[in-house]
C-alpha cells in the first residue's frame, strides 16, 4: 500500500503532559510521534544554516520535512522571474537540501488571479526550476482556480512542467501529482477554526488513498496535533481514538479548558469553541454549539458554575440525557 505520511505545519504546536515528554526538546518530542512536519518558519524569515542543520540532527534519519517557501517568492513578488526570487529560490533550495527536504511549497495568496499575464508567470518561474531536485508543489489559492475549466489547464501547465499541485482535500482535490501528492488541511470552518469528527477523520483517511503518489498530508486546522494524530493513528491501526480523553461534561470542560477564560459569556464561548467535538460516549459525537447554544444567555463567572449548567445539559433533572437528544 501507498505510504500516507502524516503531520503539522511545524512542531511548536505540540504541547504533551511533563510526565509523559521524552526529552526537552520540542521537535525530538514531536518526533517520537510523528514522521513528518511541513516547517513553517521559512515563510515569515530565512533561518540560518547553521539552525537548519541542528533540526535535521535532532530527528531519526527516516523523519520526513517539507519546507514553505519565502513569501518573498509567493506573496511579495508572486512568482516573478526575478535576480531576486532567482536568489531566494537557491537560499531555499539549501535548506532542503540541508533537511533532506521532500519538497518545497509555495502557496499564492488569493489575490493572486488566475489571469492570463500570471499564468504566463508560473510557466516562466517555474521552467527555471523543471530539472529541480527539490521536488516542488504549488498551492493555488482563491475560488477562480477551482472551476473545471481553469483545473483543465492547471492540469496541464503543472504536468508539464512536472509540479505537484497542492490543495485542501476536506475541500478539493488536487489537479496534478508528479513524484509525490501534497494536501493542506485547514478544514470546513472559517479560516482554520475548525475540528474534524470520526466521519471526517475516515472521508480524509479515503481521499488521502485516492491520491495518486505517496502522500503527505499535513494539518493546519486549530487543534492541528488532535487532527493528525487521530488520522494517523486510524490510517496504523483502523480505529478512531476520542478528540478529548473524556466523555459528556468531562469532554466539553477539557475542550474549554485549551483557552481558560473567566468570566465568559454564552457568545464569547460558542465563538471561541462552538467548533470543537465534543464525546459524548465511545460512539457518539457532537460539534459544540450544539450543546453551547443550550446554556443560559448568562456570563458565567467561574468554571465551577459553567459545569453546572453543563451538568443540568447532560443529566439535569427531568431533562433527556445528551446523546438522547442528539
Amino acid at each position: 500500500m501507498r505510504p500516507i505520511y502524516i503531520g503539522c505545519g511545524g512542531w511548536s504546536y505540540w504541547q504533551v503532559d511533563r510526565a509523559y515528554q521524552s526529552s526537552t526538546d520540542q521537535l525530538a518530542d514531536y518526533a517520537t510521534v510523528f514522521n513528518f512536519v511541513e516547517v513553517n518558519n521559512t515563510f515569515y524569515q530565512i533561518p540560518s544554516l547553521a539552525d537548519v542543520k541542528t533540526w535535521r540532527n535532532r530527528v531519526p534519519k527516516d523523519f520526513h520535512f517539507s519546507v514553505k517557501c519565502s513569501r518573498e517568492i509567493s506573496h511579495y513578488h508572486p512568482l516573478e522571474s526575478t535576480e531576486s526570487n532567482f536568489q531566494t529560490m537557491e537560499k531555499m533550495h539549501e535548506i532542503c537540501k540541508l533537511l533532506q527536504a521532500v519538497a518545497l511549497i509555495i502557496q499564492t495568496p488569493p489575490r493572486f488571479q488566475p489571469t492570463e499575464q500570471n499564468l504566463s508567470k508560473i510557466n516562466e518561474f517555474f521552467a527555471h526550476y523543471k530539472d529541480s531536485k527539490i521536488d516542488l508543489v504549488w498551492e493555488s489559492r482563491g475560488e477562480n482556480w477551482t472551476s473545471s475549466h481553469m483545473r483543465e489547464k492547471l492540469r496541464d501547465i503543472l504536468s508539464k512542467l512536472g509540479i505537484s499541485h497542492c490543495t485542501d482535500i476536506s475541500k478539493i482535490p488536487p489537479v496534478y501529482s508528479a513524484n509525490l501528492s501534497y494536501t493542506r488541511i485547514f478544514g470546513l470552518g472559517e479560516k482554520n477554526q475548525w475540528e474534524f469528527d470520526n466521519t471526517g477523520i475516515r472521508v480524509l483517511h479515503e481521499q488521502a488513498l485516492e491520491l495518486p503518489r505517496p502522500t503527505y498530508v499535513t494539518f493546519h486546522t486549530q487543534r492541528q496535533t488532535y487532527d493528525a494524530a487521530r488520522l494517523k493513528a486510524f490510517d496504523e491501526t483502523g480505529r478512531l481514538i476520542n478528540t478529548t480523553g473524556k466523555y459528556e461534561v468531562n469532554s466539553m470542560l477539557v475542550a474549554i479548558d485549551e483557552y481558560r477564560k473567566y468570566p465568559i459569556s454564552k457568545q464569547e464561548l460558542l465563538a471561541a469553541h462552538g467548533w470543537k467535538i465534543i464525546d459524548v460516549s465511545p460512539d457518539k459525537q457532537v460539534r459544540a454549539n450544539q450543546i453551547l447554544a443550550k446554556l443560559p444567555d448568562i456570563t458565567f463567572k467561574s468554571k465551577k458554575e459553567l459545569n453546572l449548567s453543563l451538568e443540568k445539559i447532560f443529566r439535569g433533572s427531568g431533562q433527556k440525557r445528551l446523546e438522547d437528544v442528539f
